[in-house]
């Protein structure tokens, strides 16, 4: 698939794509991520959960709000509550 052509078929080289991109996907992600897992191979499925599963989201939050992005708009990005976000905000000290 050529970046950003519109398509109901992804797989896991969209996570080379540059941001421009994958912005406008935020609103079709159980989509995308139902596409590319179809496509997975053992290995590859095997190793999308040992990625996952050490992605550190709390940081993420912390990292980004401390850059000034709204609590909003991190929990969009994410795919979480922006009630998760303003917790993991205030259990790290960070006010907002």
């Amino acid at each position: 698939m050529t970046t950003g052509q519109e398509s109901s078929r992804f797989d896991i080289s969209i996570l080379t794509w540059d941001d421009d991109f994958l912005y406008p996907l935020l609103y079709k992600r159980d989509e995308v991520a139902a596409s590319i897992a179809a496509g997975l191979d053992i290995v590859r499925a095997g190793l999308v959960r040992r990625i996952s599963e050490r992605i550190d989201v709390p940081a993420l939050i912390t990292k980004h709000a401390g850059e000034g992005m709204h609590p909003g708009s991190i929990a969009q990005v994410l795919g979480v509550s922006e009630s998760y976000v303003y917790r993991v905000l205030r259990e790290r000290g960070e006010t907002r």
